[in-house]
């Protein structure tokens, strides 16, 4: 019975794990990287997508913006560089993308704290002589961004180790070219 009601328990629990969790290894990382120039090739083919509207910060970029081109011409596309670089579907794809992202903010806040700075900056325009209404605005946005970077440190240590081995390759994909 013991034996039975631990099955059970166990089994419920497997059933509870989000279907997509999985940890985020070095391999996983390389393919994600691997796979950009070839998702990169295919941007000028969703240019007419609009991007959508809602928080500055997505937590989940790729997943957002997969979302928004399902039953585009080219996601099928976009479904095969994913299978052809080791992923089961692009949904995997994007939700690798998102770990990766999520992880590679997580490093920079370890790494350079700016929610200092924009703490710092929200005192300084709380204190301006700028109009209320684009005090608020940017109160909103900079509070927006602190709110992510408190969400942003219960990355997993161990993701965002992997990502700072391949912190180099994940630079020319996250941060702007200047």
């Amino acid at each position: 019975m013991l034996k039975n009601f631990l099955l059970s328990t166990a089994l419920v629990l497997l059933l509870m794990q989000p279907a997509n969790a999985f940890e985020l290894t070095d391999d996983r990382v390389e393919r994600f990287v691997d796979s950009w120039i070839d998702v990169q090739s295919l941007e000028h083919e969703f240019e007419d997508i609009e991007q959508p509207d809602g928080e500055l910060l997505p937590e989940s970029p790729f997943s957002a913006s997969l979302e928004e081109a399902r039953g585009h011409e080219a996601y099928q596309r976009l479904q095969q560089i994913a299978v052809d670089h080791g992923f089961s579907d692009v949904e995997e794809w994007a939700l690798t993308g998102d770990l990766i992202f999520r992880a590679f903010l997580g490093k920079e806040v370890q790494d350079e704290d700016p929610a200092a700075e924009m703490k710092q900056a929200l005192e300084e325009i709380r204190q301006s002589p700028l109009p209320e209404e684009q005090k608020e605005q940017m109160t909103r946005h900079i509070q927006e961004y602190l709110d992510f970077m408190e969400r942003i440190q219960d990355v997993p240590a161990e993701d965002i180790e992997t990502v700072r081995r391949h912190q180099g390759a994940l630079k020319r994909i996250f941060e702007p070219v200047n």
